[in-house]
């Protein structure tokens, strides 16, 4: 019987109070420690001790005084009470259990310092105030209230007792009552209770609350590897997979929508140690684990164990995309959770950088011809095809089977590949595009203009004046196959739809070099009487610039950029103008970069646009652009952008994680430099 159990443990503990005076005293402000160190997880920390009890519903009452928490679960043993009443003496197994250092419950003396539990037909107390008056006699004035229990004998509350009665009546074994309990603390933990919490829960199916106003009731039920919650909150559904790490096993929990996989709320992705902690994952959705925590287990260790969690989970992403690729399902919610980086955490870093050096080497994707291929050896959709545009191509030049995956492409697949492929249209993939084996009628005129207007840039960008040009072969108005010389010479006619789509796209200094280096006049495939002339772009950008070339990478340039546009629109304008690429503002969409530039070689750079007011002025990067730097690397730029007055001075530095020395200062982990280099311009401003 646990009575003999709590008179054992009460004489000990008043003996060892007796003749270590200081050393008790000690734990009462350990408690208070603990307590305030807990703060707003108080109900969490009941929550899971309940769980760890075996039970399946837990109620929490307010008579308007006294706070009670009742659970069905096995009752207080002996082993219980020593646990609960020593400070990480805890005899739960951290394999087993979720607490496993015995100092949780200390964590309710937030709410109270007077505290009764029934449980195996018993009533006992942990009572700060009657903890004094027992040793006051011996000169101890500060006490901590959960050391030593005592029974209850006689003056036990009606009050309390009444309801007691009636909640064993309803089939609970174990109930705490929290005498005069700071309920507004419980009512704000109440508020912020998310369906989410009870996700890794092992045995809880029902939790009920009555706290004044706040009448909730939270329904968990699980079929297979799904787990559904519901509460007035709404309801969610989760697939769970579990995994094995470090011989301990683990969890992963994706939302799920009742088709496929969908990225869940930002707040909800965090790391659980089976009730969630503070520490954010920052992908859509959840890991939990035996992970290693501070005491009060808001905050995971970033240690071996881990990281060891940390790359089982990516392993286990990474089986999940190979059999959606394998298997040809239309399940593509994975792929949008693995591209959706909602900030950046160590934890995200970590596993991004795991997941996209896994995807580089592991040959998961199903392409047309049967063959697995590495992610960044599928091809990518070209900026300039829209989706259906690109599936009519691939489903129509058999050329392609070897570099496209075996189902067609949609918005979220096209996003995966934009994010973890390197492979673009290149010029030995156009050349067969356009030639008399792959060249079909069942491929988009508009297509084929758009891709014809691409081939002849990067003919132009590449200088490929030995290519072969003129055996490409092209589609008259009636779906024949023809040479290039004959819609040149004018006996054949392209049909409207390819001239849309070509002069969409080619640049008229690929029409020019194509002129020079091949004799071929590809504007004359336009209209019989237009000119190169003629579509040449007319305004700003046909602006001219000069370029003087010295030895120190630093340039001096005739162009003209308004002085008054933001640094951000004049890179634009330099992007395009200078180099000829198509680039975008993206500043306002939080990527860790300002700009994307895409060069006719479908080449992208990610700029980040700093202003600074004089040469040799510092800046700095948050850990969201650190991090974008680190993850696109050579891909990555900072557009160093000063004003002196009517010129206009920019420094380009690539790779600025692997080229610059950089500094690490405590504001909000921004990363400082005051020394740098790179390819300096010098720009004419416009008043």
């Amino acid at each position: 019987m646990i009575r003999e159990t709590i008179i054992e443990i009460n004489n000990k503990f008043i003996n060892e109070a007796k003749s270590s005076p200081r050393l008790f005293e000690d734990l009462a402000q350990l408690e208070h420690y603990i307590a305030e160190s807990y703060g707003n997880r108080v109900l969490i920390e009941l929550i899971q001790n309940a769980d760890d009890a075996q039970s399946n519903r837990v109620y929490l009452y307010f008579d308007g005084i006294n706070l009670y928490l009742a659970n069905n679960g096995r009752n207080f043993n002996e082993e219980d009470i020593m646990a609960i009443s020593r400070s990480g003496n805890s005899s739960k197994n951290r394999k087993v259990n979720i607490g496993y250092r015995g100092v949780g419950f200390k964590s309710t003396t937030f709410l109270t310092n007077d505290i009764v539990i029934y449980s195996n037909g018993e009533y006992f107390t942990f009572s700060m105030q009657k903890t004094k008056e027992n040793l006051a006699k011996y000169g101890i004035k500060k006490c901590p209230t959960v050391r030593i229990p005592f029974i209850i004998e006689k003056g036990l509350e009606d009050r309390i007792s009444n309801v007691v009665s009636d909640l064993v009546k309803k089939g609970f074994s174990t109930i705490f009552v929290f005498k005069n309990a700071n309920i507004e603390l419980i009512r704000e933990e109440l508020f912020a209770l998310r369906n989410d919490t009870f996700i890794f829960l092992n045995n809880l199916c029902e939790f009920k609350v009555s706290v004044e106003d706040i009448e909730q009731l939270y329904k968990v039920s699980k079929h297979s590897s799904y787990i559904s919650i519901s509460s007035s909150k709404g309801k969610s559904t989760w697939k769970i997979l579990k995994g094995q790490a470090n011989e301990l096993p683990f969890q992963i929990a994706f939302e799920f929508d009742g088709k496929n996989l969908i990225p869940c709320n930002n707040d909800e992705s965090v790391l659980h140690v089976f009730l969630p902690t503070l520490d954010k994952l920052d992908f859509p959705f959840k890991i939990n684990g035996y992970f290693s925590t501070d005491p009060s287990r808001k905050h995971i260790h970033f240690d071996d164990d881990c990281k060891g969690i940390l790359d089982a989970t990516v392993e286990m992403v990474i089986q999940i995309i190979r059999e959606l690729f394998e298997l040809e399902t239309e399940e593509t919610g994975i792929l949008q959770i693995v591209t959706t980086n909602n900030s950046f955490s160590k934890f995200s870093i970590y596993f991004e950088d795991k997941l996209f050096n896994l995807l580089k080497e592991s040959m998961i994707i199903k392409t047309r011809k049967g063959e697995l291929k590495c992610v960044s050896e599928i091809l990518k959709v070209p900026h300039f095809l829209t989706i259906d545009e690109f599936n009519n191509l691939i489903d129509h030049c058999d050329y392609l089977n070897y570099k496209v995956t075996a189902g067609r492409m949609d918005g979220i697949m096209s996003d995966f590949f934009d994010k973890f492929s390197i492979n673009c249209l290149n010029l030995d993939d156009l050349t067969n595009i356009f030639s008399k084996e792959f060249l079909n009628n069942s491929i988009s005129q508009v297509v084929l203009g758009k891709l014809f207007g691409y081939f002849t840039n990067e003919i132009a960008h590449q200088d490929c004046g030995k290519l072969n040009f003129s055996n490409a072969v092209l589609l008259d108005k009636k779906g024949s196959v023809s040479r290039l010389e004959y819609f040149v010479n004018g006996e054949k006619e392209l049909h409207k739809e390819f001239i849309k789509g070509f002069s969409e796209n080619v640049n008229d200094g690929a029409l020019e070099y194509i002129e020079r280096k091949y004799k071929v006049s590809l504007a004359s495939l336009l209209k019989n009487n237009i000119t190169i002339k003629d579509i040449k772009e007319v305004g700003n950008m046909n602006r001219a610039y000069t370029i003087k070339n010295n030895p120190d990478k630093t340039y001096n340039i005739g162009l003209n950029i308004s002085k008054w546009r933001s640094a951000e629109i004049q890179c634009v304008e330099i992007e395009k103008y200078l180099f000829g690429n198509k680039a975008t503002d993206v500043s306002k969409q939080n990527k860790g970069y300002d700009i994307e530039s895409i060069d006719n070689n479908n080449n992208i750079k990610y700029i980040e646009v700093k202003s600074l007011k004089n040469d040799g002025e510092y800046f700095t990067l948050t850990n969201n652009e650190y991090t974008t730097a680190h993850m696109y690397a050579e891909k990555y730029f900072l557009f160093l952008c000063i004003n002196q007055n009517s010129k206009l001075k920019v420094i380009y530095i690539k790779d600025p994680i692997n080229n610059l020395k950089l500094e690490k200062r405590i504001k909000q982990w921004e990363w400082f430099c005051d020394e740098y280099n790179g390819e300096e311009y010098t720009i004419n401003l416009e008043e």
